[in-house]
C-alpha cells in the first residue's frame, strides 16, 4: 500500500482514534506502533522521523501517547507524554557531582544532535541557578564519528587547572566498531603506560561491545600487530608473513610481516588490563573462565574488582562459586568499600569465618608502623611503647630519625685517645690515668670542648634522649572504629580456632604431635634419599603448619640442601612419602612438585645458562592463566638492566 491519504488517515485513527476520518474509516481504531530510536547514533538519522509523525498528528488533530523517552523540549496540545525528558536523568547527575563530589566547574560534551543540545541548555540554566558561574560551564559539541578527543581534553583540563573539582556529563553517541573505537585511542593503545591504560580501559569497556573481552585477552598475550595506517589486527605469525584477524568481524586475511608492527605492554600494564578483563569473565557463560576470575581476584585483590564481583554474585547459577564470590566480596569488602559502615558491616562477617584468608584480610586491616615524636600524637594509635623495653632498639630509632646523635662506641673513643696522645697525654691527663672506663670519657669529653673530635653521648644522654620522645605504633588504617571491628573479629575468629582445636583433641584423643602433622600444610614421612649406593637421608620426617615458616637447621654436609631438593623433584627420593594439605604427591621431577604447588628457590644462581635473566623469570608463566603472565614493575624498577 502507498502512503495516501487514506493511509494517513487509518495510521491518525490507529495511534488515538479521536478523528473524524477514523471513525469513517472503522468503528474501532487500530493501534499502530512507530519504532525508532531518541538516543544514541541511530536518534540523529531517526529525528526526522519522529517529527514527521508530531506533525501529522497534529494536523489531523489526533491524540498521541509518547510512553517512553523524548529527546527535545516539544510541547503540542496533541502529544500525551509519559517518559522520561532529558533533565530526568541529567539532573540527578549534576546533583551527585555537586553534593557527593564537590564540583565547581562543568564541562557539558555531546554529540551534536537534539538531545545532547536539549540537555545541555537544561543543565547551563541549572548550574547557573546552583551557583556555578556561566565562565565555569564549557560545553562543546563533535560530530558523529569524531575521534580527535586530544584539544576537548586539554580544554577540560585547563578548566580545572585553578584547582577546583571539574564535572564532566558526556552524551556523546559513540561508534559501534570495536576498531573505530580502538582508532579514537590509538596512541595510548600501542603505546601505554600504567597510567594512560586504565581510562582507556573504561571506555572500552563502556562500549559493551563483546568483542572487547578477546581483543583485551589477545592484547595481554602479545597477539596485537597495529598496521602502519594505525589499524589494530589479531596475528599469529607465520614465517615472514602474518594471519590476521579482524578485531570486530574476526575476518582472515594474510599480510606480510613488514608492514606491521607487534604491541608488547609491560608487565604493570598487562596487570592493569587483566583486572578490567576480570570484569567480563566473572559473568562467562563459560564455568571454567568464571571460576579463573575469582581465582585471579583471589590472588592479586585490589579495589577496582569490588564492584564488577558484587555485580556478578546474583545471576551465578553454579552454588559453589557463588558461595566462593560471596566470601571474597566481603574480604574485598572489608578493605576497599568506599562507605566506613560498609566496611565495618565486612569486617564483622568475617568474625565467624576461620580461613586464613579471612584471618589475612583482617590482619591487613590491623598492619602498624612504628612512630616516635616529642609528644603523643593524634591519628589511629595502636599502642604507646615503654623504650625500658629495649632501650638501645628505641634510641637506634630516635638516630635513623634525626631526632639524636648516634652513640660513641668505645671503639671510636680508643682510637681518638690513641691519636691525640701527646707527650705521654691526651688533652693534658696522663696516659696512667685512663685505665677506667670513665676516665676515658672525661678525656674524650675534654677533646670534644675544643672540636677535635665529635661530642661524646654519654649514657645520661641516651637515658634523656628516650624519656623526652614518645614511642609508638600507629595504624596505617586511620579510621579507629575499622580498626576496633577488625580488632574484635579477629579474636573471635582466634578464639574459634582455638576451640576447634581444643574440641578436636578432647574427642579424638590425639596427641600434640599427630596434630601438629595433621593440620600440616606439608606433611613429610620417612624419607630417604640414595646418592647412588651412598645414603644421605635417613627416615626424615617433619611437618609445615599453615601460615608459619618452618626452618631446617644443621652442620655443612648433612643434608639440608639434599632434603630442599628431594622435596622439589630436583633428585628423586628413595622412600617415604610427601603429602600436601593431606593429598600424597609424588615427586619424581621437577614438574611434579610445581605442579603440587612447591617452589624451590636455590641459594646459588642455578639459572638457565643460555637463556637470559628475563627468560628465566619467564619460565615460571607456565602455571599461570593467560591474563597474568606479566612480569610486576617492581622488578624492573628493581633491576633495570632487564629493560634493555
Amino acid at each position: 500500500m502507498t502512503y495516501d491519504a487514506k493511509f494517513s488517515s487509518i495510521m491518525t485513527a490507529a495511534l488515538l482514534g479521536t478523528t473524524t476520518m477514523a471513525a469513517a474509516e472503522c468503528a474501532d481504531p487500530v493501534k499502530v506502533g512507530v519504532l525508532h530510536s531518541l538516543s544514541g547514533m541511530m536518534a540523529v538519522s531517526e529525528t526526522t522521523l519522529k517529527d514527521t509523525m508530531l506533525m501529522l498528528i497534529e494536523e489531523l488533530n489526533g491524540l498521541l501517547s509518547y510512553p517512553v523517552q523524548y529527546e527535545g523540549e516539544e510541547s503540542s496540545n496533541n502529544v500525551f507524554y509519559t517518559g522520561a525528558a532529558p533533565n530526568q536523568q541529567a539532573i540527578p547527575a549534576v546533583d551527585y557531582f555537586l553534593e557527593e563530589l564537590g564540583a565547581e566547574k562543568f564541562a557539558l560534551l555531546g554529540t551534536d544532535y537534539v538531545y545532547p543540545r536539549t540537555t545541555n541548555n537544561i543543565l547551563e540554566q541549572y548550574l547557573q541557578v546552583k551557583g556555578i558561574a556561566k565562565e565555569g560551564i564549557f560545553v562543546n559539541y563533535t560530530s558523529i564519528g569524531h575521534s580527535d578527543w586530544a584539544t576537548i581534553v586539554a580544554d577540560v583540563v585547563a578548566l580545572g587547572e585553578d584547582g577546583k573539582q571539574v564535572g564532566v556529563i558526556s552524551t556523546t553517541a559513540q561508534a559501534q566498531n570495536l576498531q573505530e573505537l580502538l582508532q579514537v585511542h590509538a596512541d595510548e593503545i600501542a603505546d601505554p603506560s600504567r597510567k594512560s591504560v586504565s581510562p582507556v580501559l573504561e571506555y572500552l569497556v563502556a562500549s559493551g561491545l563483546p568483542q572487547v573481552s578477546q581483543f583485551l585477552e589477545e592484547r595481554s598475550d602479545k597477539n596485537v600487530w597495529q598496521r602502519g595506517d594505525g589499524q589494530f589486527f589479531i596475528a599469529a605469525e607465520e614465517d615472514s608473513s602474518l594471519k590476521l584477524r579482524d578485531v570486530y568481524t574476526n575476518a582472515e586475511s594474510a599480510a606480510s610481516k613488514s608492514d606491521f608492527t607487534q604491541l608488547k605492554p609491560k608487565g604493570g600494564v598487562r596487570r592493569v588490563i587483566g583486572t578490567a578483563l576480570v570484569q567480563f569473565q566473572l559473568s562467562d557463560p563459560d564455568l571454567a573462565r568464571r571460576t579463573t576470575a575469582v581465582a585471579s581476584i583471589a590472588r592479586r585483590p585490589n579495589a577496582e574488582q569490588l564492584a564488577p564481583l558484587l555485580a556478578s554474585i546474583e545471576a551465578e547459577v553454579d552454588p559453589g562459586l557463588k558461595a566462593r564470590k560471596t566470601q571474597l566480596a566481603n574480604f574485598l569488602s572489608a578493605s576497599f568499600a568506599k562507605a566506613p559502615t560498609d566496611r565495618i558491616a565486612a569486617i564483622n562477617s568475617l568474625s565467624k569465618d576461620t580461613s586464613v584468608e579471612a584471618r589475612s584480610v583482617l590482619n591487613q586491616i590491623l598492619t602498624t608502623k612504628a612512630g616516635v615524636a616529642t609528644a603523643r600524637p593524634e591519628g589511629n594509635l595502636a599502642r604507646v611503647l615503654d623504650p625500658a623495653t629495649a632501650p638501645d632498639a628505641f634510641y637506634a630509632q630516635l638516630v635513623a630519625a634525626g631526632l639524636a646523635p648516634a652513640r660513641t662506641p668505645p671503639s671510636v673513643i680508643r682510637t681518638a685517645l690513641e691519636i691525640n696522645v701527646v707527650q705521654g697525654r691526651v688533652a693534658g691527663i696522663p696516659l696512667a690515668r685512663l685505665g677506667t672506663n670513665e676516665a676515658r670519657n672525661n678525656a674524650y669529653a675534654l677533646l670534644a670542648a675544643e672540636v677535635i673530635v665529635p661530642p661524646l653521648v654519654t649514657e645520661a644522654d641516651h637515658e634523656a634522649a628516650l624519656s623526652a620522645h614518645v614511642f609508638f605504633e600507629a595504624y596505617d588504617e586511620p579510621n579507629p572504629a575499622i580498626t576496633q571491628a577488625a580488632a574484635t573479629a579477629l579474636a573471635s575468629v582466634e578464639q574459634r580456632v582455638g576451640s576447634a582445636q581444643t574440641v578436636d583433641l578432647a574427642l579424638d584423643g590425639l596427641s600434640l604431635a599427630l596434630i601438629y602433622f595433621w593440620a600440616a600444610m606439608l606433611d613429610v614421612q620417612n624419607l630417604d634419599l640414595h646418592y647412588g649406593q651412598s645414603r644421605i637421608l635417613y627416615q626424615i620426617s617433619f611437618g609445615t603448619p599453615q601460615g608459619q615458616i618452618t626452618t631446617v637447621i644443621g652442620n655443612n654436609s648433612v643434608g639440608k640442601t639434599s632434603l630442599l631438593k628431594a622435596l622439589a623433584g630436583r633428585h628423586p627420593a628413595s622412600g617415604g612419602t610427601v603429602q600436601i594439605a593431606g593429598s600424597a604427591v609424588r615427586l619424581s621431577s621437577a614438574f611434579d612438585a610445581a605442579q603440587a604447588g612447591i617452589a624451590y628457590v636455590p641459594q646459588g644462581r642455578e639459572v638457565f645458562a643460555m637463556m637470559t635473566v628475563l627468560e628465566n623469570l619467564e619460565t615460571g608463566f607456565a602455571c599461570l592463566p593467560k591474563s597474568e603472565r606479566f612480569i610486576p614493575d617492581d622488578v624492573f624498577d628493581l633491576f633495570p638492566v632487564l629493560r634493555k
